[in-house]
């Protein structure tokens, strides 16, 4: 509202008439649910505008954009970076290089502390043309050294953040590892001399190594060194305040990171302070945070909160936290990234189907079998397929789970082999379908309970269950048992 606001006082500058015609077009515009030119123009049809109405339209578009980089001048260095230079250039065009030398220290000051490499080598061409003009060769040749030393430093950081780069695509690709060649080569992505042996200094190259080791830890379920990591990322934004403030996003990350660190640990009683932490930012650094960091914010502490709820048990805590954020949630599902949005809905559907609020995980769970960008978080896509198998079992849509045995195969095998977890549970499915009387339906679940048995203590298995534990389920019917009650038994054992 308040970018509405500025927009509108910006735009009165452009009047055509008595009235802002554009201001007009933008309200009306925005009155509209779907873009309609047809009735656009009949609601223009006594304006100036009304004639040309594409060419007005992308006057407008240019017109918001301006006024949006002077409604947001000041909420970064980028943006104040962009200004100072303009007003560099208009000054050294007019010959005031002493006004110029000004605020290119000023700048150099902050690029300097927030070691933002490209701008520091924008500012010594400026300098440079300056020295140029008055013949101070020899204070020039030693700026040009300078940029010499920055370039190598800048092609450092960028071999850094290309290796680690690598690391995460592996990583959203293969979610978890699959197989021991899927370990390896993470493992030789990671421990590449340009990550493992670096001596960098600059603290965006020394975030993304952390990041990159954090990763890997992560899917190898070394949670120890995984919360050693975020941990350090953390401490390494707490050290130096000033780059919470100018990348408040990196920051909540990192702190988001360490919140799943936490439950990973089992130390659920650290996640609430972690989390009140996130909530506090812009009131502690003074920052104001863009729709994209604030959506994030939104989903990832929600799903932290219910993802705890889960590990501790309290299944109708985590639902009260989906329902109490839900119009939130939805409100802001655009902003975020695919996989934090995933995830969420993921975690939602499992603590509805515990609950056996079958329907409303359907709802949740066909939200990812819907989406049809299958490379991110592809483990995810996979064991919903699974998950769903389960659902419909559940309700007794026993041919529409026959159908889905196959598609489901169909849909994992254009990706990967079958996890031998997911072939056992497919299994399964095929045999008990072919039974025609329900109650002989336990020594299939006996069998498939012995086969879980026997692959429990395979880390890919184990992977798998920490997503949905496919073993209580199975131990849920053998008992005649609420799954709910056997999650619930299996917690309080280890607490």
């Amino acid at each position: 509202m308040s970018e509405k606001r500025y927009f509108k006082i910006y735009a009165t500058r452009h009047v055509i008439g008595n009235e802002n015609n554009y201001v007009k077009l933008f309200d009306t515009l925005e009155s509209q649910v779907e873009s309609n030119d047809e009735k656009l123009k009949k609601k223009l049809k006594n304006s100036a505008i009304s004639n040309n109405l594409s060419k007005h339209k992308h006057y407008l578009y240019n017109l918001i954009l301006r006024s949006l980089n002077a409604f947001h001048l000041d909420s970064s260095f980028d943006s104040r970076f962009r200004e100072m230079m303009c007003s560099v250039e208009i000054l050294f065009e007019k010959g005031l290089y002493r006004q110029c030398w000004k605020i290119l220290k000023r700048a150099r000051e902050l690029a300097t502390t927030l070691e933002k490499i490209p701008e520091l080598l924008v500012l010594s061409t400026w300098e440079q043309a300056i020295l140029a003009k008055s013949s101070q060769y020899e204070k020039l040749d030693i700026s040009i050294q300078n940029d010499l030393a920055l370039i190598k430093n800048l092609e450092s950081e960028r071999l850094i953040k290309q290796n680690v780069f690598l690391v995460y695509s592996q990583m959203m690709k293969m979610g978890i590892g699959r197989s021991d060649y899927d370990i390896k080569k993470l493992h030789k992505l990671v421990y590449n001399p340009i990550i493992s042996e670096s001596k960098t200094e600059n603290f965006w190259s020394t975030h993304l190594i952390y990041a990159a080791y954090s990763v890997y830890f992560s899917i190898i379920d070394d949670n120890k060194n995984y919360h050693a990591y975020n941990q350090k990322i953390v401490d390494l934004f707490e050290g130096k305040s000033l780059f919470i403030s100018e990348r408040p996003n990196f920051y909540i990350i990192a702190l988001n990171n360490l919140c799943n660190a936490k439950l990973k640990t089992g130390k659920y009683d650290e996640v609430k302070a972690v989390i009140e932490k996130i909530r506090a930012i812009p009131d502690k650094y003074s920052v104001s945070l863009n729709r994209n960091t604030l959506a994030n914010i939104i989903f990832d502490t929600t799903d932290i909160e219910v993802v705890c709820c889960l590990n501790k048990g309290e299944f109708e805590q985590g639902r009260n936290i989906i329902e109490r954020n839900i119009k939130e949630v939805e409100k802001n599902k655009y902003f975020v990234t695919k996989s934090v949005e995933l995830s969420f809905y993921f975690n939602a559907a499992y603590t509805y189907f515990i609950l056996g609020q079958h329907d409303q995980c359907i709802k949740w769970l066909n939200k990812i079998l819907n989406d049809t960008e299958t490379e991110v978080r592809q483990e995810l896509h996979n064991i919903s397929n699974i998950f769903s198998l389960i659902v419909h079992f559940e309700l007794g849509n026993f041919s529409l789970v026959d159908y889905l045995i196959r598609s489901t195969c169909g849909e994992i095998l254009k990706h990967d082999e079958l996890y031998p977890i997911e072939n056992v549970m497919i299994s399964f499915f095929t045999k008990s379908l072919k039974i025609t009387k329900r109650k002989n339906i336990s020594n299939e679940y006996l069998s498939t309970h012995l086969k879980l048995q026997q692959m429990i203590e395979d880390p890919y298995t184990k992977k798998i269950l920490e997503y949905f534990d496919f073993m209580s389920w199975v131990e849920s019917k053998i008992e005649n048992k609420p799954f709910n009650f056997i999650l619930q038994k299996k917690i309080m054992a280890k607490m």
